[in-house]
């Protein structure tokens, strides 16, 4: 007796126990509060009592308890108001279509169970089971516990079209006698369409955090080749200024006119230009020198093999980006590497004008995850990391390139072969001083 006891105080209020399971499963558990369990655990006695000693339409309490679950969810992890909503809504979706789908009509449940109660219950387990393992494969697991990104217009439509079939219509729905008069197909027909549209909220959600995401990637990019485009300049420019002095430097000393401190100078300029470069092309060649220097500080060698000629189609601000993302990702990881002869990058410019290939290689100790053809960051900041080889597959993709990367051998290759069959249209955009999209 005190079972059946238990399963009809259950079953009368389903809704506040499986909502919090689904807001369970939807939140992003690495952005934590301090003392998040606390509001967490604070939902069960304000929801119950309010539930137990306050008697309002259900309609008015199904907003009420999403409010307060809104305020649950903002107080215990690292979000905004409006990321809130969202995990509210879609919980609450998620929530609301399991709800539908166990009052289906099922005869091979329903005609050899008799007690409604055990029938209800192996329903609504298995519905919970499989909808919620489902949502977890297909869009919880590539959130990884991070939270979602998604804009403020697609909140407020998603709370409020949420909010509208959830509790309005379905609460209409169920207000309605004569829906007991209806075919049990008709019934199952109403409940499946609502079941529908609650999962339609949640794809429609993670459709937008993915195009949003999208678009901040894309903006990073735009600001990171802005970055590098400025940085290529100032490198330009202070490489040019070196020369010049140490070319004054050097007449003054063949006139035997050079001063102590004169003669100094000149020699911290010549252990700046480490190398000096003629590859065919001035971008490559300010380059290279600029990361010479700064590979002989970290004990790094460059070695090159490189026919600048073969990339005068790519532009300089471009061109930049991409040999200083590559260098630049090698140096870092190198920079870890106590092995001096192990610090090698080999940089090899190749092939015909139809067809350059560009090739950057450097010692790998372990193999690292790829994803969608490039490495996973090991930086433990892996939202502000990662970008470089992004734009680097970018930038190829502009000019018509593949990119590839290999772990072979402990060496880590990464591979650009560009076609050269770029398009009049896209030849004319790229000359307009076009960004990348």
């Amino acid at each position: 007796m005190k079972d059946i006891q238990f399963f009809m105080y259950y079953y009368g209020r389903e809704f506040i126990f499986e909502f919090f399971y689904a807001i369970l499963l939807f939140m992003p558990w690495k952005e934590r509060r301090k003392l998040f369990f606390l509001p967490l655990l604070a939902y069960f006695p304000i929801t119950l009592c309010y539930i137990e000693f306050v008697k309002i339409p259900a309609i008015y309490s199904y907003i009420i308890i999403f409010a307060i679950m809104t305020l649950v969810v903002f107080s215990s992890f690292k979000v905004n108001i409006f990321q809130a909503l969202v995990y509210t809504t879609d919980a609450y979706a998620l929530q609301f279509a399991c709800s539908c789908i166990y009052y289906f009509n099922i005869p091979f449940i329903d005609q050899n169970i008799k007690d409604y109660i055990l029938a209800l219950c192996i329903k609504s387990t298995i519905t919970l089971v499989v909808l919620f393992s489902a949502c977890y494969f297909l869009i919880i697991r590539k959130r990884k516990n991070k939270p979602i990104n998604i804009n403020k217009l697609a909140c407020a439509v998603s709370t409020l079209v949420g909010i509208l079939f959830f509790v309005v219509l379905s609460s209409l729905y169920k207000a309605t006698p004569a829906r007991y008069f209806l075919p049990i197909l008709t019934q199952d027909i109403i409940l499946g369409a609502f079941a529908t549209i609650g999962l339609l909220i949640i794809i429609i959600d993670e459709f937008n955090s993915i195009q949003n995401k999208a678009k901040e990637e894309q903006r990073i990019l735009e600001l990171l080749l802005e970055r590098d485009a400025i940085q290529y300049e100032q490198t330009k420019q202070l490489v040019k200024e070196i020369k010049i002095r140490e070319h004054d430097l050097r007449h003054q000393k063949e006139i035997k006119d050079l001063a102590l401190a004169s003669q100094k100078e000149l020699n911290v300029i010549s252990s700046c230009l480490v190398k000096r470069f003629a590859t065919g092309n001035k971008t490559i060649d300010i380059l290279l020198s600029d990361h010479a220097y700064q590979c002989q500080k970290k004990n790094i060698q460059m070695l090159c093999s490189i026919n600048g000629s073969l990339l005068n189609f790519i532009k300089p601000p471009h061109l930049a980006s991409l040999f200083n993302n590559a260098i630049l990702n090698a140096v870092n990881y190198l920079s870890n590497i106590e092995d001096i002869e192990k610090k090698v990058i080999r940089i090899c410019l190749s092939g015909s004008p139809t067809t350059p290939l560009l090739v950057f290689q450097n010692y790998l100790k372990d193999k690292v995850d790829i994803v969608d053809n490039l490495p996973v960051t090991t930086s433990p900041d892996k939202e502000l990391h990662g970008f470089g080889l992004k734009s680097i597959q970018n930038i190829a993709s502009m000019y018509e390139g593949h990119l590839t990367i290999s772990q072979e051998d402990n060496t880590f290759t990464l591979m650009i072969v560009f076609t050269n069959t770029l398009s009049e249209y896209k030849k004319n955009l790229l000359t307009n001083d076009l960004k990348i999209k």
